[in-house]
């Protein structure tokens, strides 16, 4: 099911076994803006259940200086698993 938070940048899908994929846009410079509400909307759907998110990239992509820092941040960081 293609469900759409509120940023033309990036398209999220989540599917039946409740795993979340993130499609940056090409040709969008992702901003700060852009990470936040995409990222809250995804935690806001798919309250109260955990859920594993899978980033798929493409080529003609870039992000802010802010939205770089903010994807390292520990604020960030303690919401990803790494395997």
């Amino acid at each position: 099911m293609e469900l759409k938070p509120s940023v033309e940048a990036i398209n999220v899908t989540i599917d039946n076994n409740k795993i979340v994929y993130v499609r940056p846009n090409a040709g969008f410079n992702i901003s700060l803006n852009d990470i936040q509400t995409t990222f809250l909307w995804a935690v806001n759907e798919m309250k109260p259940n955990k859920f594993n998110a899978m980033v798929v990239g493409s080529q003609g992509i870039s992000f802010d200086p802010d939205a770089r820092d903010y994807l390292k941040s520990e604020e960030f960081q303690k919401h990803i698993d790494n395997y």
